[in-house]
């Protein structure tokens, strides 16, 4: 989403001192909201979104909108949708830049906003409660900016919101509902709701934003609003009539809900990375995966469990299928909203309508027999190279057994050593050459372990050199700074390695096949 600067207070339309023009409103007929309000809920979006610094977009308008309406039910009135159409806004805007989002008071949406409300708290409004109504609950400004506006002392203004809580209190209470207690914020998100509210009746959308009914353009928030995005070119006349055929997205989605336990939900974000669907994360254990391709999601799921990253039972899953769309900003409609809960009722280690997943295999790290056979055919062919090329080396102090497999953008890399070698690792990323173990603590490689003797990483990059030695690496430092701008930075830091010592065995690991070795 591209940012941009908050929006100003349109300079024309909306007057809080105006009266609400009596035109009549073309009865609501028993259709779906999404057409019946298609231009008052794609005002309300778009109101929205610019107020969280969204440029409006045709796509993010589209986007916006479809998540929004795939949350209505078809038959609450179009007062019930914009209402709704607010919060729902945010959530996506939120989750678009990949952030947690929840609406702080919405049970209070459970209370219904009656007309009568917003009329009683119109009535004989002073200038100064009208203007923070309008600019401070309705748009947003600071009652400084409230202040300045009409060139009133802010304790005047101040003094007006206050008695703009107090008259909602009354009205509350008069239909039996009551405010004491609520925190002045609480209060202040009611008020922003019926400050939002257009009057029940009304000319069409499309004649205000043409320039007629002025009086009504004065009363009307959502007119106001309309004809400013309009004229601003914020959105196009065309964006408020509705599509031929029917307004609401019929687009379903299959999902499967990812639920990380905290001992694996350090792995999410390595498994995303591996999928080849569309993916979304949710929180910080949550994964929510497209499922429209079943088994390329369940192959990549299988391997990582079976790589032990993570551990079967730290993932599980449950399979939900709804209303929805993949789109760049994410998952669309309630199905985000669901996974959390559903998930929570599968057991560990079990993708609920899929299958279990599979335990953690012995090395080599391989959850495909493809890969399994192609590991054996390298070892045998290493092994014969390394016997008829290499030196004696059985007066290595510490040696390797080295197995590994290529993987997208990386390898795996699994490696045997005794307890008391010291190990250095670096691994090779273009021109960038990273030292992941310096070889000076005997205990640093234990950062690595599998719990059964071994020793596991995945690496993104070209390649991994792995050295094991008697006692910390000398001069590591110097022989990375050595190898850099070579044209085969791996070879080089094998060569180098070497050179320190006869007694340090060492292996190299390329990405672009599977290698083992002794």
């Amino acid at each position: 989403m591209t940012p941009r600067d908050p929006i100003e207070s349109p300079t024309s339309g909306w007057d809080p001192l105006s009266p609400v023009s009596a035109a009549p409103l073309a009865p609501e007929d028993d259709t779906d909201v999404a057409g019946r309000g298609w231009g008052a809920l794609t005002v309300r979006v778009a109101w929205t979104l610019t107020t969280h610094g969204v440029a409006v977009k045709p796509e993010v308008l589209r986007d916006a909108r479809e998540h929004v309406l795939h949350h209505l039910d078809p038959s609450i009135s179009i007062r019930e949708a914009e209402d709704l159409a607010e919060p729902l806004t945010a959530m996506f805007v939120a989750r678009a830049r990949g952030r947690g989002w929840a609406d702080p008071f919405a049970d209070d949406r459970e209370i219904p906003l009656s007309p009568r409300w917003r009329a009683r708290l119109h009535r004989g409004l002073s200038r100064n409660a009208a203007f923070v109504l309008r600019m401070h609950h309705a748009d947003g400004h600071s009652l400084e900016a409230v202040a300045k506006r009409l060139g009133e002392d802010p304790l005047a203004v101040e003094a007006a919101r206050e008695g703009l809580r107090e008259v909602l209190r009354r009205v509350a209470a008069a239909d039996e509902v009551s405010l004491d207690g609520w925190p002045d914020a609480r209060v202040d998100a009611l008020l922003h709701r019926l400050a939002t509210m257009a009057p029940d009746k009304g000319p069409e959308l499309l004649e205000v934003v043409d320039g007629l009914h002025p009086d009504h353009l004065a009363a009307c928030p959502r007119s106001a609003r309309a004809h400013h995005l309009v004229r601003t070119q914020t959105l196009r006349r065309q964006d408020l009539v509705s599509p031929e055929g029917t307004a609401r997205p019929i687009d379903r989605v299959r999902v499967l809900a990812l639920h990380f336990h905290p001992d694996g939900k350090r792995h999410r974000a390595a498994l995303a990375k591996e999928l080849t669907v569309a993916r979304f994360p949710v929180g910080d254990d949550l994964l929510l995966v497209d499922l429209r391709s079943e088994d390329d999601a369940r192959r990549v799921i299988d391997l990582a469990c079976e790589l032990g990253r993570p551990m079967r039972d730290h993932l599980r899953g449950a399979l939900l299928e709804g209303p929805g769309r993949w789109s760049r900003h994410g998952l669309l409609g309630p199905l985000v909203d669901e996974a959390a809960s559903a998930v929570r009722a599968v057991p560990w280690g079990t993708l609920d309508g899929v299958g279990e997943l599979p335990a953690a295999l012995p090395p080599p790290p391989s959850a495909r027999r493809v890969w399994a056979a192609v590991a054996v055919a390298s070892m045998v062919a290493s092994l014969v190279m390394n016997f008829a090329l290499r030196p004696d080396d059985a007066h290595v102090d510490h040696p390797l057994t080295v197995t590994s497999v290529s993987a997208r953008q990386g390898v795996w890399l699994d490696f045997d050593v005794d307890d008391m070698a010291y190990v250095a690792l670096l691994r090779v990323q273009g021109s960038q050459i990273d030292v992941l173990l310096d070889g000076t603590n005997v205990y640093d490689k234990a950062r690595y372990a599998t719990g059964d003797g071994g020793f596991r990483l995945h690496a993104v990059g070209d390649g991994l050199v792995v050295a094991s030695a008697s006692e910390p690496i000398a001069n590591l430092p110097t022989i990375v700074a050595s190898a850099h701008g070579r044209t085969d930075p791996l070879a080089a830091l094998e060569e180098k390695l070497r050179e320190v010592s006869d007694t340090i065995d060492v292996d190299v690991v390329r990405a672009d096949r599977t290698v083992a070795s002794r």
